[in-house]
């Protein structure tokens, strides 16, 4: 991937859209998420709830574009790969663990 023209940037896509839907996903399995964060005792500098479903999106866009780079390489670096996926399953779980079984410690 040194120039341009070798980015494909319909798998680009094809990996933003996975993970926006599995962020999606992650949010609907996870309950009424909005009356949790209002029911928990936050800090005075925590951001409205409101920020986070502008944030969230964009940091999923990152995602999907570090997994296109990862599985780019996955020959080469397969623990790259790996882990990106460790991660991403792990991301996916924590808002459920979180928000919709109330396992604090877990999470």
């Amino acid at each position: 991937m040194s120039s341009r023209s070798n980015i494909n940037w319909f798998q680009v896509t094809i990996w933003i859209l996975l993970v926006e839907i599995i962020g999606m996903a992650s949010a609907l399995l996870s309950g009424n998420i909005r009356e949790m964060y209002h029911s928990l005792t936050l800090p005075a500098f925590s951001p409205s709830g409101g920020v986070f479903g502008i944030v969230w999106p964009i940091l999923y866009l990152f995602i999907g574009i570090v997994g296109y780079i990862t599985w780019q390489n996955r020959q080469t670096h397969v623990v790259n790969a790996t882990l990106f996926l460790a991660q991403l399953l792990l991301n996916f779980l924590w808002t459920i663990i979180f928000f919709n079984g109330s396992l604090f410690t877990i999470a």
